[in-house]
């Protein structure tokens, strides 16, 4: 078993030039392992501590429906920032479900 300590999960990379395989964590070290090793005998040890969400954070959540009938959690932190679960807001961190949920609050 490999262990790697890193803020990034681990990954798999074989060398096409000089054929040798490593295990790498974008901000450690790249190690060589034996070829044929898998993600499966590596075990990432995360080096951070998760945030807590502040106790008196006030959080505002919606469901919004999508124009194809999807139904979507939409949500407004107290700070003001918003998030979407929809595969648009991962690319564009904006969609139409958080204009949507924005407009119902006004």
């Amino acid at each position: 078993m490999i262990e790697i300590k890193s803020t990034l999960n681990p990954a798999i990379f074989k060398s096409h030039t000089s054929g040798k395989t490593y295990v790498v964590a974008g901000d450690q070290p790249w190690i060589e392992v034996p070829a044929g090793t898998t993600l499966n005998e590596v075990r990432w040890i995360p080096s951070y501590k998760p945030q807590k969400r502040p106790s008196n954070a006030r959080k505002q959540i919606f469901e919004v429906e999508g124009t194809k009938g999807n139904k979507y959690t939409v949500r407004c932190s107290e700070s003001g920032s918003w998030s979407c679960e929809c595969i648009g807001f991962g690319f564009r961190h904006k969609c139409k479900h958080i204009e949507k949920a924005a407009k119902e609050i006004k």
